[in-house]
C-alpha cells in the first residue's frame, strides 16, 4: 500500500532552527513546543509518508489539476522559476531539507483548497510548522521573483492594441483596463481591530484590480481594512498617484480606465451614470457599455477566489503574510491566463456577488474634467450607434 504511517522527528527541523523569526504565530509556537514535548514523553504524531514522491508522479493530467488547480505545464514553469530560491543550501548533519517541489507542492494545495494546516501537514508528511513555512516562504519568493515579470503595466503600444480590441467588442473608445475592488474574507480580527469588519459584519482585507481585455491583471493594490471604501482604496493606491500626476508616461493619450459608480470621475476614470429616473437615451447606451465591458474584472476576481479557493476566506494571524498570500494569487492567475490553463473552468458561478460588500455611492467630489470627457463620449457612442 502506497500510503502508511511514519513517526515524525522533533517539530522543529533544522532548516527551520535557521530561518526561524519573532514573526511566527503565537499559537504556532505554543504548538511546537507542546509537541516537542510529547515527542520526548515518547509520544509521536502519525504522518502520511512519501505523497509528493511515490501518488503525485503517479496522478495523470486531471488528477493532478483537480487537486493543485493548475496543470502540469504551468507547475513546472513555476518551478523552474522558483527553485533555484526555494532550494536550502546543503549542510552535512540533520534532516535533509524539504525538496524545492515539495515546498511548491504544499503551498499549491494550500492555495487550491480550504483544508487546515494541520489536515496539511498529516497528507505531506510534515509537521504543521513546516506548511506554515513553506507557505509563508513560497508566497513571499513567488512576490519577490515574479510579481514584476507577470504583472506589468501596459506600454503605450500595449494599450492602443487593447483599447482596439475593447472598441471593437463594445463601441467604447481609448479603453485600456477595468478597475475593481474585492474583499477578501478572514477568519477572524487580526489583532483585533474593528476596522477589519465590513459593511457585511464580516472581517476582511481589501485587494483592488486593474485588468485588461484578456482578463490579465495589470496592476494590484491589497492591504486596506474591510471597513474602508472603494474609492478611499483608490485614492491612496500607488496607481492612482501615478495617473494623477501622469505626464504621459503611465497613460498615452486621450486613454482611460473604467470603474463602478463608486469611484470618482476623472479624466482617466469613466464611471457609469447614477441612475435615477432621469437618464436620456444616450446616457442609458453609455451605461449599457460600461456595465457590458466592466463583467471583465468581475470574471477576473470570480477566477481568483473559484480557482484559489484559499481567498475565500484567510487564516489571518500577520498581515503581511496575507498581502504576500493574496498578491501571490495575482501572479498565479496571470500566469494561468498566459498558459490558457482552462480559465473558465473555475470561474465562480455568480462572480458579482462577492463584491458588493462596501458598495456605497462616490463619496469624492467628480472632477469637472472628467464630467466633460464622459459627455464627450456619450456623445460620441450614441452618434456611432445611430449611423449604425
Amino acid at each position: 500500500m502506497l500510503f502508511f504511517f511514519f513517526f515524525i522527528d522533533d517539530f522543529f527541523e533544522s532548516e527551520e532552527k535557521e530561518e526561524f523569526d519573532t514573526e511566527i504565530s503565537d499559537d504556532l509556537l505554543f504548538f511546537s513546543l507542546i509537541l516537542r514535548t510529547r515527542i520526548k514523553d515518547g509520544y509521536h504524531v502519525p504522518k502520511i509518508d512519501k505523497f509528493v514522491e511515490e501518488i503525485v508522479p503517479r496522478m495523470n493530467e486531471i488528477e493532478f489539476k483537480k487537486h493543485f488547480r493548475l496543470s502540469r505545464d504551468t507547475y513546472n514553469i513555476l518551478l523552474t522559476e522558483l527553485g533555484p530560491s526555494l532550494k536550502y543550501r546543503q549542510r552535512s548533519t540533520g534532516k535533509p531539507a524539504l525538496t524545492p517541489d515539495k515546498q511548491l507542492l504544499v503551498f499549491l494545495w494550500y492555495m487550491a483548497n480550504q483544508d487546515s494546516m494541520r489536515e496539511d501537514a498529516c497528507l505531506f508528511g510534515v509537521s504543521p510548522f513546516s506548511v506554515h513555512r513553506c507557505v509563508r516562504r513560497t508566497s513571499k519568493t513567488l512576490c519577490d521573483k515574479l510579481l514584476r515579470k507577470f504583472i506589468v503595466w501596459p506600454d503605450h503600444d500595449a494599450q492602443e492594441q487593447i483599447s482596439n480590441v475593447i472598441y471593437e467588442s463594445s463601441g467604447l473608445p481609448n479603453c485600456i483596463g477595468f478597475i475593481d475592488g474585492t474583499h477578501i474574507g478572514l477568519s477572524f480580527l487580526p489583532n483585533g481591530d474593528k476596522d477589519y469588519i465590513n459593511r457585511k459584519g464580516y472581517p476582511s482585507i481589501q485587494l483592488q484590480l486593474v485588468v485588461d481585455d484578456k482578463m490579465m491583471i495589470r496592476d494590484t493594490y491589497v492591504g486596506w481594512p474591510g471597513c474602508v471604501h472603494d474609492a478611499r482604496v483608490y485614492r491612496n493606491s500607488p496607481i492612482f498617484n501615478c495617473l494623477e500626476h501622469d505626464s504621459g508616461v503611465h497613460l498615452a493619450p486621450g486613454k482611460y480606465l473604467i470603474g463602478d459608480a463608486a469611484y470618482p470621475l476623472s479624466p482617466f476614470m469613466m464611471t457609469p451614470f447614477k441612475a435615477v429616473g432621469n437618464l436620456s437615451n444616450a446616457q442609458k447606451l453609455y451605461n449599457r457599455k460600461v456595465s457590458s465591458v466592466r463583467q471583465t474584472v468581475e470574471r477576473t476576481i470570480g477566477h481568483l477566489k473559484g480557482r484559489f479557493r484559499r481567498l475565500r476566506e484567510l487564516y489571518c494571524m500577520n498581515i503581511e503574510d496575507c498581502c504576500y498570500l493574496i498578491t501571490s494569487a495575482c501572479i498565479l492567475h496571470n500566469l494561468c491566463v498566459l498558459k490558457k490553463d482552462d480559465i473558465e473552468d473555475y470561474l465562480e458561478p455568480n462572480p458579482n456577488h462577492l463584491n458588493r460588500v462596501n458598495y456605497y455611492p462616490n463619496v469624492y467630489r467628480n472632477d469637472p474634467r472628467g464630467v466633460n470627457k464622459r459627455n464627450a463620449l456619450v456623445l460620441c457612442i450614441h452618434n456611432c450607434y445611430m449611423q449604425h
